[in-house]
C-alpha cells in the first residue's frame, strides 16, 4: 500500500502545524499573563495590609502621644501616679514606633508593581 503525498496534503499539514504552534504560543502568553496578574494581585494585597498596619500603628502612637501630653500636664501638678503612668505610656510608644519599616516595604512593593 502506498501513501500518496501530494503537494496539497503537504500544504494542509503545514497550515495545520502553524495553527497549532500559534495556539500553543497563545496559551503560553495567557499563562504568563495570568501569572503576572496573580503576582500583582498578591503584591497589592500585601501593600493594602501594610497600609492598614501603618494606620493602626499611627493611631496607637497618636493615642500614646496624647496620653504623654496629658501626663506632662500631670507632671506639672506633681502627681506621682500620673508620672508613673506617663513613663509606662512612653515606653509603649517607643515599642510601637516601628512604622518606618512598613513604609519602606510599601514603597518597595509599589515600585515593583510599577515596574511590572
Amino acid at each position: 500500500m502506498g501513501l500518496v503525498v501530494s503537494k496539497k496534503l503537504l500544504q494542509s499539514a503545514q497550515v495545520a502545524r502553524q495553527k497549532y504552534h500559534t495556539h500553543l504560543e497563545a496559551q503560553k502568553t495567557e499563562k504568563e499573563r495570568e501569572k503576572i496578574c496573580m503576582k500583582r494581585k498578591l503584591m497589592e494585597e500585601e501593600v493594602g495590609t501594610l497600609r492598614k498596619k501603618i494606620k493602626m500603628l499611627e493611631s496607637d502612637i497618636k493615642l500614646f502621644t496624647d496620653a504623654n501630653k496629658a501626663s506632662d500636664k500631670a507632671e506639672e501638678l506633681r502627681s506621682f501616679a500620673h508620672i508613673t503612668k506617663a513613663n509606662t505610656l512612653r515606653r509603649r510608644a517607643k515599642d510601637k514606633g516601628g512604622t518606618g519599616s512598613c513604609k519602606e516595604r510599601i514603597n518597595e512593593k509599589v515600585h515593583l508593581l510599577n515596574n511590572m
